[in-house]
């Protein structure tokens, strides 16, 4: 797994799911992308020109996106509705917005109730069903710029900074070289 996971960190750093190439920036055009964060979290998150509409961080085990079974990113957005699927360790994961409600689902199974808030926190996704655990909040939803990326938005909580357990360390030189470069964009070390 070790040369797998930074072969999968260098193709997977950042996957947009609803803008294409040459679009041209609108107000009201849904943006969202799929990123390895951190040595254990992938999240997705879609914003709405400056405002987010929410996000979802997705922890395991070191690596468990790395997993050779492959991987799949899919999702766009209309009318107020957003959704994404993302295929990572043979496990399907689902974010859902709709009314401002975030909603999840792991293997085609709802996780949790839709919350209002705009952030949630899966634990433990590459561990069996019954072993998952939610947890939900808020941070301000305007964002500074339509530009903005997804580690500015992290670094808007300590909470989401420690959720992505950017202290974890790997023998393996390369990868913890690519951990290290993902970890840089959210925590100052």
């Amino acid at each position: 797994m070790l040369g797998k996971t930074a072969a999968s960190l260098a193709l997977a750093m950042c996957v947009p799911f609803s803008q294409g190439p040459g679009s041209q920036y609108t107000p009201d055009l849904v943006v969202g992308e799929t990123q390895i964060v951190s040595p254990t979290v992938v999240a997705t998150w879609a914003r709405t020109g400056t405002r987010l509409d929410g996000a979802v961080l997705w922890r395991g085990r070191r690596g468990w996106f790395a997993d050779s079974r492959g991987r799949h990113e899919s999702g766009g957005g209309k009318g107020g509705a957003i959704h994404s699927e993302i295929v990572y360790g043979g496990l399907r994961l689902n974010m859902d917005i709709k009314d401002g409600r975030v909603a999840v689902g792991l293997d085609g199974a709802a996780v949790g109730r839709p919350t209002a808030d705009n952030i949630v926190l899966v634990d433990h996704v590459d561990e069996g069903r019954g072993q998952w655990t939610i947890e939900s909040l808020s941070i301000p939803p305007d964002l500074p710029t339509a530009d903005v990326r997804l580690h500015d938005v992290l670094r808007m909580s300590p909470r989401l900074v420690a959720f992505l357990q950017c202290d974890i360390r790997s023998a393996d030189a390369r990868e913890q070289a690519a951990f290290d470069r993902l970890c840089a964009q959210v925590v100052a070390r």
